[in-house]
This record gives structure tokens, sequence and C-alpha cells, in this order.
């Protein structure tokens, strides 16, 4: 439990540093050593490689989203009620290109756990990979009120925002992109959604 709780200090830190990454998969990989079945370590392990995926800190030639989803189908085996890993499960699905099998896997969770605010979120994300942007914005809305405190929460404006985009109402998007920048979501995500939404708004 004290190298689970030392890696996740590490790895929920808004923004992450790579290094700080790389130190609380090992942490979590100690964790493993002591027992191949800890869900908790394994899903550590997992999480670790998804943010290589969103940061583009991975290594040439190695399939992650194939590693995300396989360490999630042995967290589903040894316990079918962890939620969370049909919601990481679900992301390795969407880097994988698959939006539709994500959502079902999202659903999954929310059987599960039906105020799980990052189940919400993946839907939100597997409909704007769809192209259903009114979905995705309502996905989205679902998830604010269950966390509005969250370090996610100004991702969650960002995805509202790209679903308004989608939907022709840039100043929308540009109100969430902004919100999300003023509410402390220090990466570049939003300012890239904004400066998307400027361009296509013609400013």
């Amino acid at each position: 439990i004290d190298l689970i709780m030392r890696a996740r200090t590490l790895n929920y830190k808004l923004p992450l540093a790579k290094d700080e990454n790389e130190q609380a998969r090992a942490l979590y990989e100690k964790a493993l050593a002591l027992d191949a079945k800890n869900p908790d370590a394994i899903y550590g392990v997992a999480l670790s490689y998804q943010f290589d995926l969103a940061h583009g800190w991975g290594a040439p030639g190695v399939d992650y989203p194939a590693k995300i989803i396989d360490a999630c189908d042995r967290i589903i085996a040894i316990d079918p009620s962890y939620f969370a890993a049909f919601d990481l499960k679900g992301w390795g699905l969407l880097f994988s290109g698959h939006p539709d099998e994500a959502l079902r896997s999202a659903d999954a969770g929310l059987a599960i756990n039906p105020i799980n605010p990052e189940a919400y979120a993946l839907r939100g994300v597997a409909n704007l990979f769809l192209g259903r942007f009114e979905q995705a914005k309502l996905a989205v809305q679902q998830a604010i009120p269950l966390s509005p405190r969250d370090p996610q929460l100004g991702f969650w404006h960002v995805i509202i925002g790209d679903a308004e985009l989608g939907l022709g109402h840039y100043d929308a998007a540009i109100e969430q992109d902004k919100t999300a920048i003023d509410g402390g979501y220090n990466m570049d995500i939003p300012y890239k959604s904004l400066a998307a939404a400027y361009a296509i708004a013609g400013k």
C-alpha cells in the first residue's frame, strides 16, 4: 500500500513531468514484485503508459494502447468490480482507434459505478471521435456536478469546447477553453483547442 500511495502522489500531479511518471511506474512495479495480482499496482503501471501516450513520452515501436488494454483485462479478470479499469481500457481503445468499443467499456464501468465522472468524460471524448458532438457535450456535463473540483475539470471544459466547435458554436468553444485556462489547467491542450477555435471563427 505504501508503494502505491507514494506512486499516486507522483502521477496525479498536474502538470505531470516525464520523470515523475517514470518514478511512479517504478514504484508500481515494485508493488507488483511483491504481489503480481495487486489490481491497484497493475492499474498504476497501465496509467503510466496512458500518460506516456498522452504526452508523447513513449518509446518508438511500443504498442502502448495494447499494453493498457491487456493490463486492464488482467485487472477485470482479478476483480470484475474494479470500475476504473473499464475507464482506462476505454482510453486504450480510443488510442487504438476504436471509439465504439471505448463507449462500451465506459458503459460497462458505469453499470458498476453510475456516479463515476471519469467514465462520463471518456464517453464525451469517444463521442467526439465519432462526430457526435451533442452527445459528447451532454456526457461531460454529467461529469462536472459529480466532481466539481476535480483535477481534470479543465480537461472536461476542453472536451465541451471541442464539442461546441464541432457544432459550429465558436464563441461557446472559446469560452470553454478560456474557462479551462483560467481555472489553472496548465497544459498545452486548452491552448491548442483555443487556437483552433479562434482560427475557425476567423479571429
